[in-house]
């Protein structure tokens, strides 16, 4: 194996495979619709992709899209760069699009940063809330590591 000549990148991003996501009785009441009727969550009808070269900037609808970058070429202290985006929560009524929000990303955190010239690693903090709903985030913990031979290891567990 051999340095990396360049960069080396992570993505990771969060997604409603359905186009479309009903609300049951409990979720009208707990995302601010009740009595409402047909209500439903726009979801980003979708399934897994590989991201494109231009990552994080390619357009891929997302609930939530986190990308950090270590480039190599830097001088110490390699700083990793990283970029962080919510996606708009999209409100219907019988399929028609009747309102539309965005959360915030203050949940989105970067922490326990190390770098040094052959290894950099990166935790991702995340707790972002749907911005109709009282309750309920899609909240993860995410820790990558970047060795300069070429290997990456992304290790997370989802917390309730």
């Amino acid at each position: 194996m051999t340095y990396q000549p360049h960069v080396s990148q992570g993505i990771y991003r969060t997604f409603i495979p359905d186009k479309f996501v009903s609300m049951d009785f409990a979720t009208t009441w707990g995302c601010g619709q009740a009595f409402k009727k047909d209500r439903m969550f726009g979801g980003d009808n979708r399934s897994y992709t590989m991201p494109t070269r231009s990552a994080p900037y390619d357009g891929v609808s997302s609930k939530t899209s986190v990308a950090l970058n270590i480039n190599w070429e830097n001088s110490a202290p390699y700083k990793i760069q990283w970029v962080k985006e919510v996606g708009t929560t999209r409100l219907y009524e019988n399929y028609k699009l009747i309102d539309s929000a965005t959360a915030s990303s203050d949940g989105i955190k970067i922490i326990d940063v190390s770098t040094t010239s052959a290894y950099a690693q990166a935790r991702i903090d995340h707790k972002v809330a749907n911005p109709y709903c009282i309750a309920g985030a899609i909240t993860y913990n995410v820790m990558f590591r970047w060795y300069r031979n070429g290997t990456f290891e992304g290790s997370s567990y989802l917390s309730v």
